[in-house]
């Protein structure tokens, strides 16, 4: 393996539409990475022959499943840093580049896959692309022949299924966790901002479909709460709204049972 992660950010964008102003304005962070190659992955330099399940999710127009598949294959060959487009980088990943991987949580129980780094021809990243080779897919699910009995709704269900089943001492906890090849981070590294402080980035909308606080009295406590925070610099009001939605939302995902199991073990 090379001595350190390259410098090479990838992402990608199928479809060939126009890059909404939300996604540009995350871009513009990236520029912070100013010594990072910069590499964008789209119909003219991609395989999408790779597989049935590119290939059909491309016919179907689904492109952020041909982008699930294809992040990995640029990551295996090439090695570097894969970021979606609505990523914001709030510092630089360099003191990243050591790892042989690094990944971090979504959720408590859930990995994510907005922010991947990893070395050329990386032995898990060359794993994870072999399990697309057996993907069955369903109207709003899939399974893999390896785990039969286990649906699957997208590519955090699949890492964090592949992870458990790898690292029997890997945990549901959303806790920073070493393995010889691979580092994985708290969901306050990539994820969500920290209530106090900044870390390497925000996935600005990895919580845009978990239902928002809904009715006008929670509306009005936000708005009052922002007031209040807004004259303590430090403190992020968002990031505790978002650490709220988190919490609700992580009883509803498939792998919430083995968190619950893993809180236990000390």
């Amino acid at each position: 393996m090379h001595e350190k992660i390259p410098k090479i950010i990838h992402y990608c964008w199928f479809g060939e539409n126009n890059k909404p102003k939300e996604v540009k304005e995350c871009m513009q962070t990236w520029s912070i990475l100013h010594d990072y190659k910069i590499v964008e992955w789209n119909e003219q330099n991609s395989n999408l022959q790779s597989n049935k399940y590119v290939q059909k999710s491309y016919n179907q127009k689904k492109w952020a499943f041909v982008s699930d598949y294809i992040r990995l294959k640029a990551l295996y060959e090439h090695g570097g840093i894969y970021l979606d487009t609505d990523v914001e980088v709030q510092k630089t990943f360099n003191d990243l580049l050591d790892n042989n991987m690094f990944i971090g949580f979504i959720f408590d129980c859930s990995i994510g896959t907005a922010v991947i780094g990893a070395k050329p021809k990386h032995p898990i990243i060359k794993e994870l692309l072999e399990l697309y080779n057996e993907i069955i897919c369903f109207d709003d699910y899939f399974i893999l022949n390896k785990w039969p009995n286990i649906k699957l709704v997208n590519n955090n269900d699949l890492f964090t299924l592949y992870f458990l089943n790898k690292y029997s001492e890997f945990k549901l906890n959303n806790k920073k966790q070493y393995f010889t090849d691979l580092t994985i981070y708290p969901k306050e590294s990539f994820e969500i901002q920290p209530i106090i402080g900044k870390n390497y980035s925000i996935h600005r909308c990895g919580g845009s479909w978990i239902k928002k606080l809904g009715n006008n009295k929670q509306c009005n406590y936000k708005e009052k709460a922002k007031a209040i925070f807004d004259k303590i610099p430090i403190i992020h009001i968002n990031s505790i709204f978002t650490h709220i939605n988190h919490i609700k939302r992580r009883s509803t995902l498939p792998f919430y049972k083995q968190y619950l199991e893993h809180k236990q073990i000390k």
